[in-house]
C-alpha cells in the first residue's frame, strides 16, 4: 500500500494526460485527420479510468468505505 499522496500524484498526471489527449484529438478532428482523432480516444479513456481509480484511492481513507458499508452485516434470514 502506497501513501495517499502517491495516488493523488498519479491521479493528477492521468488528468494531464487526459486533457492532452483530448486537445490533440480535437485538433486532429478540426484538421480532418481521422485516424489520429480516433487513436486519441484510447489513451484518453485509459488515463481517465486510471485517474478516477487513483483519485478514489487518494480521497477515501483505506478501508473506510468498506467498513461503513458493512457496519451492519446482512441479516441471516435472507428476508424470509
Amino acid at each position: 500500500m502506497r501513501p495517499r499522496w502517491v495516488y493523488g500524484l498519479i491521479s493528477a498526471v492521468c488528468t494531464v494526460l487526459f486533457v492532452a489527449s483530448a486537445v490533440v484529438g480535437g485538433i486532429a478532428d478540426e484538421r480532418r485527420i481521422g485516424w489520429l482523432s480516433t487513436v486519441c480516444v484510447y489513451p484518453a479513456g485509459f488515463s481517465l479510468g486510471i485517474g478516477l481509480i487513483m483519485f478514489g484511492r487518494a480521497a477515501l481513507p483505506d478501508g473506510w468505505l468498506r467498513r461503513q458499508m458493512f457496519r451492519f452485516p446482512p441479516s441471516a434470514d435472507h428476508g424470509e
